[in-house]
């Protein structure tokens, strides 16, 4: 299977062909920018020549127009998240690729999160941000505990470590899981500072990073599995990171990098046997399918396929 990873990914660095670089964002920002001055231009000059009224008012509304790009960089560099979110719902609204994208990109997050025992809470597919929220383990009643083990991980990658979860209040665990989930970009400076403040440096053992891992970079793992590159694994990248700071245990640089090699030979692996319900899967978000429905029809594929495998046989 790794050497189909391979295969599927090409002789391309590995962070370009999962779009880690930020490459692609930074072309859509670029190609935005040159609409934005271009657009400036011709719409400025037009008002300054067809505008009826006050000499002042033509000149005014020209120079606001002349500004427009001096705004959207204004915008890009205060207030980041913002323009994300512009960005995504202009690109989703005239590309029906990226629309495409997206639902694969959130699918993969959705189904790989599922397989490795993170309960899923939320997703959005169609919102201004595109997001699966997942339930935080701790906490939670015993019997969406033992449904979250039923994994087809190797058991000694998941294994739950009670002893470092009791060392933290439940309540603690929660609002620190809310501020990551909430954060497109990761938690805040705040939440790193009061996860800090709760008596040891991470709140995440090294099991449950390993499923967070995983689960980060499924989103472009899908992408690549289906579309032969991905384009979406810079946020996930930059959010797998302030995981990585949560960790009990320091990692080295080379220990993250290591992570993020395993975490996308992983969610490829999940991915590449299970096409049929990434592909369901999408579909079920096409309709606007609630969670509970989404689960069922990832089941149900599967169920198909095994009795349609073992009729071959």
């Amino acid at each position: 299977m790794v050497r189909h990873y391979q295969q599927q990914t090409g002789e391309k660095d590995l962070i370009q062909t999962l779009g880690l670089d930020g490459k692609s964002d930074i072309d859509k920002i670029a190609s935005i920018l040159f609409a934005v001055i271009v657009g400036s231009i011709l719409s400025s000059l037009t008002v300054l020549q067809n505008l009826p009224g006050p000499e002042i008012v033509r000149w005014s509304v020209t120079w606001l127009l002349a500004f427009a790009p001096y705004g959207y960089l204004a915008l890009g560099l205060s207030f980041p998240a913002v323009l994300q979110r512009l960005l995504i719902q202009i690109f989703r609204a005239v590309d029906p690729a990226y629309r495409e994208r997206l639902l694969y990109h959130e699918a993969g997050h959705f189904l790989v999160g599922y397989l490795v025992g993170m309960p899923v809470q939320s997703y959005s597919a169609d919102a201004p941000i595109n997001a699966v929220q997942f339930y935080p383990l701790a906490g939670l009643p015993q019997e969406i505990k033992q449904r979250s083990r039923n994994t087809e991980i190797p058991p000694e990658s998941v294994k739950r470590n009670a002893k470092e979860e009791e060392e933290m209040s439940i309540e603690k665990l929660r609002q620190l899981w809310t501020k990551i989930n909430q954060d497109p970009n990761g938690p805040t400076r705040r939440a790193v500072e009061e996860g800090a403040a709760i008596g040891r440096r991470g709140a995440l053992s090294l099991d449950q990073l390993q499923r967070l891992t995983v689960t980060s970079l499924a989103g472009v793992m899908a992408e690549v599995v289906q579309l032969g590159e991905g384009e979406g694994g810079y946020a996930d990248l930059v959010q797998l990171q302030n995981f990585l700071y949560f960790c009990e245990q320091r990692l080295t640089d080379q220990q993250q990098q290591e992570y993020v090699r395993w975490g996308a030979v992983q969610a490829f692996t999940l991915l590449e046997v299970r096409r049929a319900e990434l592909a369901a899967l999408v579909e079920a978000f096409r309709r606007g399918a609630s969670v509970p429905e989404c689960l069922r029809v990832i089941e149900e594929t599967h169920r198909q396929k095994q009795s349609s495998q073992q009729q071959k046989k």
